[in-house]
């Protein structure tokens, strides 16, 4: 089967016929008639602009001092032996909200998946609201904060709200007592978000952008620059799910529930961030299998390029161009011929990890990854909002040699 790297453009000008191998769902799942389309595009012109060195030259004894200047970190995505796919740079934005042509957010508690708590015991309640997530001087600002008054008010209205709205869909009337109802908040729930007060928000390319390897570029990166937070009980993930998802499930795809058809996890770090992991889940229903990697310690105040260099049968992790984790693919046998890695149950070769996955940025508060007590997450919540900053996401390809086949 052929797969490609792909993105689903909304309104887009561009036409092209049905991908090979590449499932209905792909291109459906985003609103208003989206089309599948290759990435080969702009995203030449855009590498050229972006591939300038600058080189600062001085006599003994003298200095130079750069006013507002942004100096990238290293992003192997604009070397030589990268093409630039596709990337949002957050520095040409007419306003300050994201671009909905590249990311749409997902907002509440995770009850409208049947997770309540995004299924981590989570206690951020995330929006859409521009306090919570902005694009200011050329980075993306994902904010934490804790809402008190009116602010705390409108969180339990729209809770109940998005309770009315699940249960009108299965038929319930409003008379109905909605805390009964199939995969909502409940009312008991909608009040502990209310005491709770914590808000953030998480944003993804679902229906926008999905990455994996393919005939063309058949090892792909997918990297960002970003300034992690420190604070009890924060946790910043750069992830990917499924594209091939019903919008109804988090965490589905191809080859069933969570995590039988995979989670790929670029990077997340907790609390003091003293240490940096990815990770990858995978297995089947009911049977979760891991593979975790240490990436250490987060600088304070320091970007830091996080990246993920996907081949076919293989995954690595870098920071700053270090690799600190490698996981291989059942199908790639070892030294002594024995197969080894991430599988599926419900599929072969280099399942799950053989199909599309969605970019997603979010900055969560408290749970279990993080596994700090909820009344001191909080406390420390309410001394001042905790800032999760990205400079940059790109995602770029190694083009095929002519000794490389994948079919």
């Amino acid at each position: 089967m052929k797969w490609v790297l792909i993105i689903v453009l909304l309104h887009s000008t561009i036409s092209a016929a049905r991908l090979p191998g590449r499932p209905d769902s792909a291109s459906d799942v985003a609103s208003g008639g989206a089309q599948a389309a290759t990435l080969e595009s702009e995203s030449s012109r855009h590498h050229r602009s972006l591939q300038q060195d600058t080189t600062l030259r001085t006599l003994p004894n003298q200095t130079i001092e750069l006013m507002d200047a942004k100096i990238a970190s290293f992003s192997p995505c604009l070397g030589v032996n990268w093409e630039l796919l596709w990337s949002d740079e957050f520095s040409d934005y007419a306003s300050a909200a994201v671009d909905p042509a590249k990311w749409s957010y997902q907002t509440g508690d995770g009850s409208q998946y049947g997770i309540p708590g995004w299924g981590n015991d989570e206690l951020q309640y995330y929006t859409e609201r521009s306090s919570n997530l902005y694009v200011q001087d050329g980075k993306l600002i994902i904010q934490a904060q804790r809402e008190s008054g009116e602010n705390s008010d409108w969180m339990y209205k729209k809770c109940l709200n998005e309770c009315e709205y699940r249960c009108n869909l299965e038929g319930k009337t409003k008379t109905d007592d909605i805390s009964g109802c199939v995969q909502t908040c409940s009312v008991p729930r909608c009040d502990e978000i209310k005491a709770t007060g914590a808000t953030s928000a998480r944003i993804r390319t679902f229906g926008k952008l999905a990455v994996v390897p393919s005939e063309d570029y058949p090892s792909v990166r997918i990297e960002a620059s970003v300034k992690l937070p420190r604070g009890v009980g924060l946790w910043p993930a750069f992830w990917m799910l499924p594209e091939q998802s019903p919008s109804n499930c988090s965490g589905c795809g191809r080859y069933g529930k969570w995590p039988a058809s995979g989670e790929i996890d670029i990077f997340e770090a907790a609390n003091d961030m003293s240490n940096i992991q990815g990770t990858l889940f995978y297995g089947a229903e009911g049977e979760v299998q891991q593979y975790s990697g240490n990436g250490g310690p987060a600088p304070v105040d320091v970007f830091q390029t996080i990246a993920l260099e996907w081949d076919y049968e293989q995954m690595r992790w870098f920071i700053d161009d270090r690799q600190f984790m490698q996981a291989d693919s059942a199908a790639k046998l070892n030294s002594m011929g024995i197969p080894g890695g991430w599988y599926t149950k419900t599929g072969q070769g280099n399942a799950p990890f053989d199909a599309a996955f969605y970019l997603i940025l979010n900055l969560a508060v408290g749970g279990n990854y993080p596994n700090a007590d909820p009344a001191a997450t909080l406390a420390d919540l309410s001394l001042g909002a905790k800032k999760m900053e990205v400079d940059y996401i790109r995602v770029c390809g190694k083009a095929a040699t002519p000794s490389e086949t994948h079919l």
